[in-house]
């Protein structure tokens, strides 16, 4: 690894000027490109919750119900 984005910081570990620019140059605009995807991700990182907590309230009344069904 040559460099990393750290809190909006680009650090850079290449020794070599021109690995060093390289490694600048893609990392600024990896993380330009995801600043953009940022919404998207968000929005469907949401969903996926609000998903995820209907899942798992249908799957408690699925137990209950099945916990009536096996007591004696």
């Amino acid at each position: 690894m040559d460099a990393e984005v750290v809190d909006r910081v680009v650090l850079v570990y290449a020794r070599h000027f021109d690995v060093a620019m390289e490694a600048l140059r893609h990392e600024v605009l990896h993380f330009e490109i995801a600043e953009c995807r940022k919404p998207f991700v968000e929005l469907v990182n949401s969903v996926f919750s609000a998903i995820n907590e209907e899942t798992y309230r249908r799957e408690e009344r699925l137990i209950r119900q099945l916990s009536g069904l096996l007591e004696p």
